[in-house]
């Protein structure tokens, strides 16, 4: 019976993936004498896509590390790896139009990282083994991806540089990368969640990265390019949901709690203590004013029979 349900499994699997690939012809030549035009609109918003984690990273220098918060080290380290592997992908099968944006890319990325890791160290913020994939911290756990990501890049680039068919693998590679870091901003879905605010969440690159999946699908599906396809077409949903968490979770800052809640409540009343007590401290000490001045005034009790008799 098992060997019967593998079969029926690996049939349907089959007709399923043959029906796709029939269906892509039904796209095929769709952009027809506008193909160019998509191909260089694909390609631009591509490379402002890299650029586009510049604003946060500017943000972290003029605040000298404050904003630092905002920035995830999952979405810049995931952006680091795409760029690598698409980089020695187009060197060494080679791929020569995948090369300009990438090596752009890969050169903003290592300033992005050394930026946030200056500010990181600086304000001692690298401390503690928390799941950065979630929380968004520069811990020890960052250091940790970052180091492999290096040593992942550099082993790719020696792979590759054995042989092309070797080189075509790393941009197998290379596509699972890609829709890491497309869904990369859904790191910090957690923070954004309990926090209800999407202040985490940077909006510039998700629109960028939902333009630039949806334009690379369209010169997919024209010319009929399954790797091409499969990374931008799970790129679109991915960057969808990422606006849909922006357009309804207010952009109100990550970190402020509920008024409401418990804790803002202890707060409140540890922060209004010293004042309540400062001000019947003060109350206090300007009754026994009053007291003492009223008593310097009125006459002592055995001085009111003598003004009596004199008069």
């Amino acid at each position: 019976s098992s060997l019967w349900l593998q079969s029926v499994v690996s049939n349907f699997i089959q007709f399923y993936l043959r029906c796709a690939i029939m269906s892509l012809g039904m796209f095929t030549g769709m952009l027809g004498r506008f193909a160019s035009h998509v191909e260089l609109a694909a390609n631009t918003v591509a490379l402002v896509f890299v650029l586009s984690p510049a604003l946060q990273v500017i943000a972290v220098h003029r605040s000298k590390g404050d904003a630092l918060v905002s920035v995830s080290p999952f979405n810049l380290i995931s952006m680091y790896a795409n760029c690598a592997m698409w980089l020695i992908y187009g060197l060494l099968y080679p791929v020569p139009p995948a090369v300009p944006c990438n090596a752009v890319g890969l050169v903003a990325c290592c300033v992005y990282l050394i930026v946030c890791w200056f500010y990181a160290v600086r304000k001692h913020e690298v401390h503690g083994w928390h799941l950065w994939l979630a929380d968004g911290s520069w811990s020890l756990s960052a250091v940790t991806g970052t180091t492999a990501a290096l040593v992942f890049s550099g082993a790719c680039y020696v792979y590759a540089a054995g042989s092309p068919a070797q080189a075509e693998h790393v941009g197998y590679l290379a596509m699972v990368v890609n829709v890491i870091m497309y869904g990369a901003p859904l790191s910090a879905v957690g923070r954004v969640m309990a926090d209800k605010s999407s202040a985490t969440l940077p909006p510039a690159q998700c629109v960028l990265g939902f333009l630039c999946s949806s334009l690379w699908l369209c010169v997919g599906l024209n010319n009929r390019n399954v790797p091409t396809i499969v990374p931008n077409g799970l790129g679109v949903q991915l960057a969808a949901l990422q606006l849909l968490l922006i357009w309804w979770f207010p952009r109100t800052p990550a970190k402020v709690a509920d008024e409401s809640s418990p804790a803002a409540e202890k707060l409140a009343s540890v922060s209004t203590e010293p004042t309540s007590k400062a001000k019947d401290k003060d109350s206090n000490s300007g009754t026994e004013l009053k007291q003492r001045r009223g008593r310097a005034s009125s006459p002592a009790p055995n001085d009111v029979p003598k003004a009596q008799e004199k008069s």
